[in-house]
């Protein structure tokens, strides 16, 4: 299937390729020389589909949109924070008062 190069680069001989070909289920390779089926088999010479696909491009937003969205995100972070640290002063109470029980005995 493939024959010795002068630097042991081993290279596809034309009954190869020819069986390439046909296990891909290409048509009219029979008559092509070794060249014109290493140009056939090569995949760089495959055709690439082409895709339409819209390209979304950002919109230019001015410095005070962006001081708005900051001030905005801003906020809800602290928001988040302030509910965190609620939700944290009541765990410990609560953690308090069950040890408290505990120690009373009641």
């Amino acid at each position: 299937m493939t024959e010795n190069f002068q630097n042991n680069r081993k290279v596809p001989t034309v009954k190869g390729l020819k069986a390439d070909a046909n296990s891909r289920g290409l048509k009219g390779y029979f008559r092509l020389n070794k060249a014109e089926l290493a140009d056939l088999m090569n995949p760089v010479n495959e055709s690439v589909p082409e895709i339409n696909v819209p390209i979304l491009t950002p919109q230019p937003v001015n410095k005070v949109e962006r001081l708005k969205q900051h001030a905005t995100d801003k906020e809800a972070v602290k928001k988040t924070e302030i509910n965190l640290l609620k939700n944290n002063r009541q765990t410990n109470v609560r953690m308090k008062l069950f040890c408290n029980m505990g120690i009373n005995g009641t």
